[in-house]
């Protein structure tokens, strides 16, 4: 690992901002805890986790936590080289395309474990507090009433593989979190507040979630959240690919415009 990617991945990884990570994401799991009803899991003749966390995850504020959470630790960091006079620094010493690249790769990996991280240790409570003896598999009693399996992507899973599916989920836990990890820091290519560009995804999933579930047009797209919750959405495959080519979209256009802007004024 070069000097230059170690540099970033020690400022991305270590900040005091990651405190918020862990007290954000127990205080939306609390509240689906709070209203969701856990009892009948533990007391039922068949012991369900998987069902358990799957339920527990959707009905939490989980899903409206992950932007931000995804963003906090390091998408204003444009804004914070070129507030203090780091960004003249860094650009002497390396070209604006590796500059780049680096700060979206360690944005995006501290982005996504601080969203799949908190995924998974939900489910190891889960584990923890409820033995495993297989999922429910119908919903009536008898073995030709239709599958009881999640909607969306890989669903099927969930009969044949239960905790491949849940790693699956955790997979895409990461993949939403390194995404909108990555938008907040495209936000921050173009305003000077880091707080606007903290709250941009978590603004983006709101506004366009609002959209899709009220325009017959942008419901084919889905809801944003189904790329995180794509059991409780529907969401499938071309979907959720549709959604992040949007967002690489506005991510290649934002760091283009950025880069040519910084070059203009190094020539000026």
């Amino acid at each position: 690992m070069s000097g230059f990617l170690r540099t970033e991945f020690q400022r991305a990884f270590i900040n005091q901002r990651l405190w918020l990570i862990p007290i954000l994401a127990l205080a939306g799991l609390w509240a689906g805890y709070r209203q969701f009803p856990i009892d009948p899991f533990l007391e039922g003749a068949t012991k369900d986790v998987y069902r358990l966390w799957t339920l527990w995850y959707a009905f939490s504020f989980f899903n409206y936590l992950a932007p931000l959470l995804a963003a906090i630790p390091y998408s204003d960091s444009l804004i914070t080289d070129r507030r203090y006079g780091f960004l003249k620094h860094i650009l002497t010493r390396c070209s604006m395309r590796r500059y780049l690249a680096v700060r979206t790769l360690a944005n995006a990996a501290v982005g996504a474990l601080s969203v799949c991280i908190p995924v998974a240790l939900m489910f190891i409570y889960c584990y923890t507090i409820m033995p495993v003896e297989g999922p429910v598999r119908t919903i009536g009693e008898t073995p030709h009433v239709y599958p009881n399996y999640p909607m969306g992507l890989l669903g099927y899973l969930y009969l044949q593989q239960p905790y491949l599916y849940l790693a699956f989920l955790v997979l895409m836990a990461a993949i939403f979190g390194a995404v909108y990890a990555t938008f907040g820091l495209a936000v921050s290519a173009w305003v000077n507040n880091p707080y606007v560009a903290i709250a941009a995804p978590f603004a983006f999933l709101v506004v366009f979630g609002y959209l899709t579930e009220r325009s017959l047009h942008l419901a084919v797209i889905g809801h944003p959240a189904g790329a995180l919750l794509p059991f409780r959405y529907g969401l499938y495959a071309f979907q959720i690919g549709l959604q992040y080519a949007f967002l690489a979209l506005a991510f290649m256009i934002s760091f283009v415009f950025y880069s040519r802007s910084l070059r203009n004024q190094r020539l000026a």
